[in-house]
């Protein structure tokens, strides 16, 4: 065989190949809802419910009709029912009480922020609310 025979070959070769492969590894791996809760399997295979079942990364609270709502997994949850083994106690806006086997736990919705009140305005004096009306009831003058 000639050299320029085996080139043209050999590169259209490599091009199957690597289409062939990259088709390959397109179906390896299915992608991830990012509604759920990751799935964790242990050493035999089994599926394992991730440890602390609720934490501040799978949750929203929204109000709808004056009724707070937990947001889990894309469903929303009120207050009295369950999440797995935990029991919605109350919904706040910045906490949510759960109570799991007996014990009665507070997740806050939105970690490291903390809620202060603002600084009071301040108010204006006697003497400065009686300058502005004076100078509001001035009439213009037409110098």
């Amino acid at each position: 065989m000639s050299r320029s025979t085996l080139i043209p070959n050999l590169g259209l070769r490599l091009v199957l190949l690597t289409l062939l492969l990259v088709a390959l590894n397109c179906n390896a791996q299915t992608e991830r809802d990012p509604t759920r809760s990751p799935v964790v399997q242990n050493e035999s295979g089994a599926v394992v419910p991730p440890k602390g079942l609720i934490d501040a990364g799978q949750m929203a609270l929204m109000v709808r009709a004056g009724v707070p709502y937990l947001v889990h997994d894309a469903r929303l949850y009120a207050v009295g029912q369950k999440i797995g083994a935990a029991r919605i106690e109350r919904l706040t806006e910045t906490e949510v009480w759960l109570r799991e086997v007996g014990v009665l736990r507070k997740v806050r919705v939105f970690p490291g922020v903390e809620r202060h009140l603002g600084a009071p305005e301040p108010v204006p004096s006697v003497a400065a609310s009686k300058q502005r009306k004076l100078r509001a009831s001035r009439p213009l003058s037409s110098d």
